[in-house]
């Protein structure tokens, strides 16, 4: 087993690219490895009459690139001595290197990484020396989230296959038609570019392993997809010292409306099964958020990093049996666990800590049905449905008193009261209240509808109409809507 290993970063391959460290290093070693004789530097060591073996062979047995690492790694591990395993880039950047070294620490042995020029700081040098870039490979873009603000470089595009799923994904990002740069060295290691569309990326002539890609950074103006961070510069600029009228004069306050409009639009689109109008509708939702967070901001109260970071880690917390080592094998429990820590996160000590907690903005059947939830939880609640059906003719009896006394604030309490007993027997009845009832006022405009149809299809006019003769053009189009279902 070697004694020392040192991972040497020799750039794109250029010999000119190798640091003195590294030569007096490779120099000392008692064996010199190559990940493959096609770097350039081979050249550099053939003419120091340094010895050294490729890895070449490894390529060819591997069938993937996991069992690429599991065979470099057993090559190294089968010497003596001080070894030195060159690698391209500056060899942080090297999904191999990395599997090695990390494997080497766990079983204890020496090593070390001498970094080298990276091949993104080359391509940047070759595309007017930018002040900041983004990097990966062409391997690591299929994952990754690319923020078009950015210098975007992508090294290692190696076969037209890569550059075809590289192009597919950096097409949700970019334009067809946008001009990118491309980036290789030849085999004596000399550089050469082109300009072309990145509809045209897997159509070049040639790849290997130092082709790169070169995407300059997109202003707002310029971009043809947005994504996230776009919409925080958008609301920064309307809320701005140049901004819109109204999006500044804007608060917390009186944005509560457009909250609560947007949301039951995004509930309308899942309705309708209209899912263009859903994606739609849930960014009129998250334009919303991230307008309070603007707000907030100019407060110094939050930011939207702040509600980012909030609702990330709640769910993490709310998910041990995902992120920690509680077990939760059914929904049941999940919701149990949910509720546990939710109660011990706000300090809920008493069940009517817990009550209290329901928001009061939400709709008034929903509350009911939460807090009759909580309540239940508890232990007081009937032992079914019967219980909650026994108390709603009481509850009737007591509306008609208060209507004979005439009394307006004993009305409002008695049909408070008769409501909430019917929530109490949906609940018992599995029935959401809220959408049921949502469901009966969609089911009441349709009969309307219907119903002023037929009558104007009579040359009648609908306001000079008895109850009576009403009543039955609607018994009319109840049976026409039923027989259409």
């Amino acid at each position: 087993m070697y004694r020392q290993l040192t991972v040497i970063g020799t750039g794109s391959g250029k010999a000119e690219n190798l640091s003195f460290r590294a030569l007096r290093e490779i120099k000392s070693a008692d064996h010199v490895l190559l990940r493959t004789c096609r770097m350039p530097v081979s050249v550099l060591l053939q003419e120091q009459n340094i010895a050294f073996k490729s890895l070449d062979a490894c390529y060819e047995e591997a069938e993937d690139f996991e069992q690429l690492n599991e065979l470099i790694y057993e090559e190294l591990c089968s010497f003596d001595g001080n070894c030195c395993y060159l690698v391209f880039g500056s060899g942080l950047d090297d999904r191999t290197a990395a599997f090695i070294l990390s494997h080497v620490k766990e079983q204890g042995y020496p090593c070390a990484l001498i970094p080298g020029v990276a091949l993104a700081d080359s391509v940047a040098a070759a595309f007017g020396y930018p002040c900041s870039y983004t990097a990966c490979t062409a391997l690591d873009g299929a994952e990754k989230v690319f923020d078009v603000r950015a210098n975007n470089i992508i090294t290692c595009i190696d076969s037209p296959l890569i550059a075809g799923d590289l192009k597919c994904r950096l097409l949700e990002y970019y334009d067809a038609e946008l001009t990118v740069d491309f980036y290789m060295e030849d085999e004596q290691g000399n550089d050469t570019t082109a300009s072309f569309p990145l509809y045209q990326l897997d159509r070049q002539p040639l790849f290997h392993h130092t082709a790169c890609l070169f995407i300059k950074e997109q202003k707002l103006s310029d971009a043809v997809r947005y994504d996230y961070r776009h919409l925080v510069e958008i609301m920064a600029r309307l809320r701005g010292q140049d901004g819109c009228p109204w999006d500044k004069e804007q608060t917390h306050a009186s944005l509560k409306p457009y909250l609560l409009e947007e949301s039951y639009e995004a509930l309308d689109a899942i309705d309708e099964g209209d899912t263009d109008k859903l994606y739609d509708e849930l960014g009129d939702v998250l334009l919303q958020v991230v307008f309070h967070a603007q707000v907030a901001q100019e407060h110094g109260e939050f930011t939207e990093r702040d509600i980012t970071n909030a609702v990330c880690a709640k769910m993490i917390h709310r998910h041990p049996h995902i992120f920690g080592n509680v077990k939760a094998d059914t929904s049941e429990q999940v919701l149990i666990n949910w509720e546990a820590i939710k109660r011990e996160e706000k300090q809920l000590k008493s069940h009517a800590d817990v009550l209290h907690d329901v928001p009061k903005a939400f709709p008034a059947l929903l509350r009911a049905q939460k807090i009759q939830q909580k309540a239940a939880k508890a232990g007081f609640d009937w032992a079914d449905f019967q219980g909650a059906f026994e108390k709603l003719p009481e509850e009737f009896e007591e509306l008609k008193a208060a209507f004979e006394s005439n009394d307006p604030s004993l009305i409002d309490e008695e049909m408070g009261d008769l409501l909430f007993t019917i929530v109490n027997i949906a609940r018992h009845a599995g029935v959401q209240p809220e959408l049921a009832l949502y469901q009966s006022t969609q089911k009441f405009i349709s009969r309307f509808t219907r119903m002023e149809q037929l009558i104007l299809g009579q040359n009648k006019v609908l306001q000079e109409m008895t109850l009576a003769e009403m009543d039955m053009y609607w018994d009319e189009a109840k049976a026409l809507l039923k027989g259409e279902k």
